[in-house]
């Protein structure tokens, strides 16, 4: 959907909603279009498309579109990444999400904080697990942007292990950085 109509159509509909539902339905918005050819060709008319190819960059050995990406908390269940990806990211991080699925609890959802236009995300908030958001990547066929997910959790070797062949990359929560011996 073009910028031009979120603004007065959507966003007043969207922040009456609480958080966590307008989240949900402007992906399950998303997500429709993305699950076809025809949908997908719309988006990437009306979108921004890919960044453009000299803002390419490598690194860690991978080649990203762009500088600037989707971070994680967005498309946490990865059912959009087909047409995120013409919003003009240079790549997408899904998650956060650990070896298993964290069912939804309306006690973790997140919350607003419309003084500075802020929202405030539960560390265990509902996922799935990082197997299931490698399905939904392998199954992505058109993606052109790298898809990565955040990872949270106690098994994040398992985690790993179960999304490595389809992930691009990883991102490790803070608290990795307290621990010497590694994962």
């Amino acid at each position: 959907m073009p910028d031009y109509t979120y603004h007065p159509a959507l966003k007043p509909l969207l922040f009456r909603l609480p958080v966590e539902e307008s989240r949900r339905l402007t992906l399950r918005l998303l997500e429709i279009q993305a699950r076809t050819a025809l949908g997908r060709r719309i988006f990437r008319i009306f979108g921004h498309g890919l960044p453009p190819e000299r803002l390419r960059v490598k690194v860690f050995g991978i080649d990203f579109p762009g500088p600037i990406g989707l971070g994680p908390g967005i498309d946490i269940e990865g059912t959009t990444i087909q047409v995120m990806q013409y919003l003009g990211f240079g790549w997408i991080t899904l998650g956060p999400a650990g070896d298993v699925e964290v069912p939804r609890s309306f006690s973790t959802d997140p919350i607003r904080i419309p003084v500075c236009h802020g929202l405030v995300q539960s560390e265990d908030a509902a996922a799935p697990s990082c197997a299931e958001l490698a399905h939904r990547i392998a199954l992505a066929t058109d993606l052109k942007i790298p898809s990565g997910i955040a990872l949270r959790g106690d098994k994040l070797d398992r985690a790993i292990a179960d999304a490595h062949e389809h992930a691009a990359f990883f991102t490790l929560p803070s608290e990795c950085v307290n621990h010497s011996n590694g994962l």
